[in-house]
């Protein structure tokens, strides 16, 4: 609890004096706690996950350092108390975030296929681009070949990840015409 304060106070420190909007935010989020087994018991250990999310312009370095350092605080101020108490950060992923310029190859092609879709089901939508916060296969592909990248898939973006989240039948089929016809017009046939 001390740590996860500590590391969301410092986050917002972190861009302090610029624009924050919801891509441009740093945010943590507890994804899983261990701890005891009792519940009126104090547990000998306890473990949490904890998922940062940061925009481009912050680098992941940047990120563990200063997890270190509300680390080093908490340990400071804990073992103040209990000469044992220790604390341990490891890191399971991490990677930059990335922007994509709309202009790209990539992202002009897919929008093509997706009107083009779109008018041959009757459903005929200009594309729109939606900035996304978390870790997906962009961020790997385009920082390893230094390639333009783009993601796209049927549903609703606000539902991924929630219970919410579903596509239906049509939507799924529809993908699958878009991604080809992306496919064919990248590989120039």
């Amino acid at each position: 609890d001390e740590f996860y304060h500590g590391l969301k106070d410092a986050l917002k420190g972190l861009l302090k004096g610029k624009e924050l909007t919801p891509f441009f935010t740093p945010r943590a989020s507890i994804t899983t706690i261990h701890a005891g087994a009792i519940p009126n018991m104090v547990p000998e250990a306890a473990t949490a996950d904890v998922d940062v999310r940061f925009p481009p312009g912050v680098k992941k370095e940047q990120i563990i350092d200063l997890a270190n350092q509300v680390k080093e605080g908490v340990v400071n101020r804990n073992r103040a108390i209990d000469t044992s108490f220790t604390m341990a950060i490891e890191v399971k992923s991490s990677i930059d975030a990335i922007r994509v310029d709309h202009d790209n190859a990539a992202c002009t092609s897919l929008a093509t296929c997706i009107e083009a879709a779109g008018r041959g089901s009757g459903a005929c939508e200009k594309p729109s681009f939606v900035k996304k916060t978390g870790t997906t296969f962009m961020n790997h592909i385009g920082s390893f070949f230094g390639c333009p990248v783009v993601t796209y898939g049927p549903g609703d973006p606000s539902l991924e990840h929630t219970p919410g989240e579903r596509i239906a039948k049509a939507e799924f089929l529809q993908a699958i015409d878009v991604l080809e016809a992306f496919i064919s017009r990248m590989a120039g046939h």
